[in-house]
Formats: C-alpha cells, sequence, structure tokens
C-alpha cells in the first residue's frame, strides 16, 4: 500500500497538485505514517494488530489530536482482509464522519473504493458498483490516473461477479490502456483480468496473450499470489489444448515459486498436475514419482480432499501400467479414505443440522412463551381498547345515521319543492301554448277576413293594379300561416321536446301536414279546433285524421288522442 501512495504522489507532478500537496502536507505525511503503522502490525497475528490500531486511536483520542481518517481506513482494511466486512464498514463509515471537516478528494476517492471492495466481499456486487463509480469520477475529475486505474479494475471485477462479461471487458481494457499511456505497471499486471474474461468466452489464445503480457509486470511488482494464479490459469489452457509438455513447464515454475514462499498446498497441487501431464503423455514411472511427491505432501499437511484425488489419479496410472494388484490397493485406500471424508462430512452436517434444529426449537419455544406472556400481559389492555373503539364506533354511527336521515330528509323535500315547480312551470307552458293556438286561430282568422275583403276589392282596381294586389294577398296567406305556425311549434317543442323524434322513429312516413295535425291532437284539440286554425273544411280534417289512424295501425275502438298522448 505504501508503493502505491507513493506512485500516486510521483505519478502526479503537475503545478496544480503540487500546491495541493503543500495545502494538504501534515495529512499526507501522517498518510504515511499510518501506513507504515499497517504494514508494521500486518508481521503481527490479525487480531493484535487490530487491537495495536484500537488503542492507537484511543491514544490519539485522549490526547486531542485530530482523528485522522486513515486509521479509520487502516482498520477497516484490516477487518475486511479478516473476513469480517460488518465491522470494516463500521470503520469505513467512521473515516467518511472524520472527511466531513476535510474535502480531501483523494482521501475520498480511497474510502469509496474500500467501501466498494466492502460491498463486494458480502456479494452486493450493485451496491460495489455504486462506490466503485464514484472513485472513478472523483479519479476523472481530479486526473488521478493510478487511482483511475484501479476503479476501472474494481468496476471490472464487480461486472464479473454479476456475470456481466462484455461490461466487464470493457473496464478491464480501458483499465490496460491506460496503463500502458501512463506506464503503469499496477495496471498492466492487472491485465491477466482480461485473461480471464477470454477464458469464460471460450477465446483460449487471446486469454493467453493477456496472462503473458501481465506476467512481467507481476514479477517486476513481485505479486507473487497472482502470478501463481496466472501459472494455473496458463497450465490449465495447455491442460485443455493438449499442450501437456508446456503445461508440465508451467507446473515446474509454479512449484519454485511456491516452494520459495512455503505455499504447500499450492507446492502439492503442481505436483499432482505435473504427475497427470506425465501420464498423459504416457511417461507412467515419471507420473508416479510426481504423484507420489503430491502425496507426501498432502499428507504431511492433512490435506486429505486432495489426498483422496492424489490416491485415485496414481491408481489409474498404475492400470496404465498393468500393474493391477498395487492399482486395487491404492484404489481400495482411495474408496476408504472417501468414505471416511464422506462419513465426517455427513457426520459435521448431521451434528450441524441437530445444532440448528435444537437451536431453532429452544428459539420456537421461546418465541411461544414470550408471545404467551405478552399476550397475557396485554390481553386486559386490548380489551379496553376494543371497547372503547367500540363505542367510538357506535357514537359514530349513531350520529353518521342522524345526519344521513337528516340529509335525506332535506333532499327528499328539496326533491318535491322542485317537483312542484316544475309541475307548475309545465302548467304555465301549457296555458301559454293554449293561449298561443287561440292568438293564432284568431290571428289567421283576422289574415283570413282581410284577405277576403282584399279579393272582393280586386274588382275595382285597373289591370296593372289587379297583378300587384294579387301579389299581396299571396304574400299575406304565405307568410301569415308560415309565422303563425313556427311560433306555435317552437312553443310546442318546448313542452313536448321528443314527440316528433319519436313518431318518426317508429312512423317515418308521416308527411308535415299530418305532424301538424298530430301535434294539434297532442294538445286535446278537436276537430272543430283544427279546422278554425288550419283553415281547412271539416271534411279535410276528417279525412286527414282518417289516414292518420291508417298509419298508425290503430284499431277501431282505439282514440286518436288518446294514443298520441304516449308520446
Amino acid at each position: 500500500m505504501i508503493y502505491r501512495y507513493l506512485s500516486f504522489l510521483q505519478s502526479n507532478k503537475s503545478a496544480g497538485f503540487t500546491n495541493y500537496i503543500q495545502k494538504h502536507l501534515p495529512t499526507h505525511i501522517l498518510v504515511l505514517f499510518t501506513l507504515f503503522v499497517y504494514h508494521t502490525t500486518f508481521a503481527l497475528n490479525d487480531s493484535t494488530s487490530v487491537s495495536f490500531l484500537k488503542r492507537a486511536l484511543l491514544q490519539k483520542e485522549k490526547s486531542g489530536k485530530v482523528i485522522l481518517y486513515n486509521d479509520y481506513l487502516t482498520i477497516s482494511e484490516k477487518y475486511l482482509i479478516q473476513g469480517k466486512p460488518d465491522s470494516s464498514l463500521l470503520y469505513d463509515d467512521s473515516a467518511h464522519l472524520v472527511l466531513k471537516k476535510d474535502n480531501d478528494t483523494l482521501l475520498v476517492t480511497y474510502l469509496e473504493m474500500n467501501k466498494g471492495k466492502i460491498y463486494l466481499s458480502m456479494g452486493s456486487f450493485n451496491k460495489a458498483l455504486v462506490y466503485f463509480y464514484k472513485a472513478l469520477v472523483n479519479a476523472e475529475n481530479e486526473h488521478d490516473t493510478v487511482n483511475l486505474i484501479r476503479a476501472y479494475t474494481n468496476v471490472g471485477t464487480a461486472y464479473k461477479r454479476l456475470e456481466k462479461y462484455n461490461e466487464a471487458l470493457e473496464n478491464y481494457k480501458k483499465c490496460y490502456e491506460l496503463s500502458k499511456a501512463s506506464n503503469n505497471l499496477e495496471g498492466i499486471a492487472y491485465s491477466y483480468s482480461i485473461g480471464l474474461i477470454y477464458r469464460k468466452k471460450g477465446d483460449n489464445s487471446t486469454a493467453l496473450e493477456y496472462y503473458y503480457n501481465a506476467l512481467p509486470a507481476c514479477k517486476e511488482l513481485n505479486m507473487v499470489n497472482d502470478i501463481i494464479n496466472i501459472y494455473n490459469n496458463i497450465s490449465n489452457i495447455y491442460m485443455l489444448e493438449h499442450k501437456y509438455d508446456e503445461a508440465a513447464a508451467i507446473f515446474r515454475k509454479n512449484i519454485l515459486l511456491s516452494d520459495s514462499l512455503g505455499f504447500k498446498r499450492q507446492i502439492g497441487i503442481a505436483y499432482a498436475n505435473l504427475g497427470k501431464t506425465r501420464e498423459l503423455t504416457k511417461h507412467y514411472d515419471s507420473a508416479v514419482y510426481y504423484l507420489k511427491k503430491a502425496m507426501v505432501i498432502f499428507n504431511a499437511n492433512k490435506y486429505y480432499n486432495l489426498k483422496s484425488i492424489g490416491l485415485k489419479m496414481l491408481s489409474n496410472v498404475y492400470t496404465k501400467m498393468n500393474d493391477y494388484e498395487k492399482a486395487l490397493t491404492i484404489y481400495k485406500k482411495h474408496i476408504k479414505l472417501s468414505d471416511s471424508l464422506s462419513n465426517e462430512k455427513t457426520r459435521k452436517q448431521v451434528e450441524e443440522l441437530k445444532i440448528k434444529y435444537d437451536t431453532e426449537k429452544k428459539e420456537k419455544e421461546n418465541n411461544i412463551l414470550f408471545n404467551k406472556i405478552e399476550s397475557e400481559k396485554h390481553k386486559s389492555k386490548y380489551l379496553i381498547i376494543v371497547s372503547i373503539i367500540l363505542f367510538i364506533v357506535g357514537v359514530l354511527s349513531l350520529v353518521l345515521f342522524y345526519f344521513i336521515r337528516k340529509h335525506a330528509i332535506t333532499d327528499k323535500k328539496l326533491a318535491e319543492s322542485e317537483a312542484a315547480n316544475l309541475e307548475m312551470k309545465l302548467e304555465s307552458q301549457k296555458k301559454d301554448l293554449a293561449l298561443s293556438a287561440l292568438m293564432m286561430s284568431k290571428n289567421l282568422e283576422f289574415s283570413n277576413r282581410l284577405i277576403e275583403e282584399l279579393e272582393d276589392l280586386s274588382g275595382y282596381v285597373t289591370e296593372e293594379g289587379y297583378t300587384a294586389f294579387s301579389r299581396v294577398i299571396k304574400q299575406l296567406k304565405s307568410q301569415g300561416n308560415d309565422a303563425a305556425w313556427n311560433e306555435f311549434e317552437k312553443r310546442f317543442l318546448n313542452i313536448h321536446t321528443d314527440f316528433y323524434r319519436k313518431l318518426l322513429e317508429e312512423f317515418p312516413n308521416l308527411t308535415h301536414n299530418e305532424l301538424k295535425i298530430c301535434a294539434f291532437l297532442r294538445l286535446g284539440m278537436n276537430t272543430k279546433d283544427i279546422c278554425s286554425i288550419t283553415f281547412q273544411n271539416i271534411r279535410t280534417v276528417e279525412t286527414t285524421r282518417f289516414r292518420l289512424r291508417k298509419k298508425l295501425n290503430l284499431s277501431t275502438g282505439e282514440n286518436l288522442s288518446t294514443f298520441l298522448q304516449g308520446y
């Protein structure tokens, strides 16, 4: 971590960044001190180092010094290494609280990155993405190349865990291109992640290319675990492609590197895989040699699962060597160990299930007892509450019933009043209509008398005067009748709005003159009244009535006026 921090300072030498460092110089000196403490305590066991850091932090609080976010961040990272993400998150949040007083973008970026890693370890990949992207935006805004490279790598890793390989590949490649442009060895070393994605996609040749690209940078930075992982991935591809000699060469490199670090498990696996390559190339004696070396390591370090697999592999080799006695003997050992491991696994599962069952049973009993006590404790209170609620509901129901009934009575009176007003209005309109009919009759009678007198006088005028006289008489006949009828019809339709529509819907062949007669009959007028209004003789009106009865399909006993009242 000290190397990464110094490389960040070294890679940002602009004038603006120099001013930034000068401004926050005390903070960054303390950052380096904290990182030194972190690496010093790393040599201790995890619990000891965390306790040491906590005591140092308490000492700072007691001495009244500023609590650096780095102390919290360091403890957070230690808890993350120990596989305690909840504790790690707690100290990361504490560091965030400290940074509210100091808007240091670099430190915020470190925190966002750390929080993303915590959520990544918890399996909350989408949450992890949120914080990785925050760190990425901060790094872009500050032109912080080192943290930008790390952010791209972390975003790619989160997408890989979500199995969104295209998005993962896009971010890994951005990291790789930026790393090559800035000659950042750490970013170039991360490029083996690109190989992992191509391996997922089945593109082994491209995967190998990126694995080999990453190796020199990993070696220069002494990233031993990553080198071992890369060797494992390269050898896996060679084995799949039946390039057993190439795979064997990689396994030997892995053995040498793991042996220098004392990684016994990794050494044993590499020997077993080396034995497999010898078996597949029919070098059976060599295969037996390497498998036996693997068995010694597995047995000495109690890697019994791996030992069981190794015994089966060794038995297969002896079978191919036609040494069936040894093959059977070793296979029996494999079966015995496998059964033992299976029984042990089953026993542990049974014990775990029993413990889980007993725990759940006890919890269930405790919950039942607690619920019973709580139920008895609150029973009287609940009864009182229910009684109060019922009383309130009863009172509200009575009040509601009173207001509903009062409202109903008011509505009824209002409706009766409106009905009476409408009845009075209708009667008034009917009287107006009858009066209109009477006035129309008188006006027409006067108009006709005037016309008769004009016709009598027409015999005393000259021939030219007679023509003008006739035109005036004709206009009087036409305009008088039409105007009177239009006024009557307008009043009639105000009262009997749908009369014509209903009649025509049922009897569409009625003429205009027949509709007029129907309107008069609807008002209860007799033949004589209709004759006086229309100035038709009784025979003509009776003939019209007869035709109407036929068109309306009335029987002999049905009254025409009564029938029309229904419309």
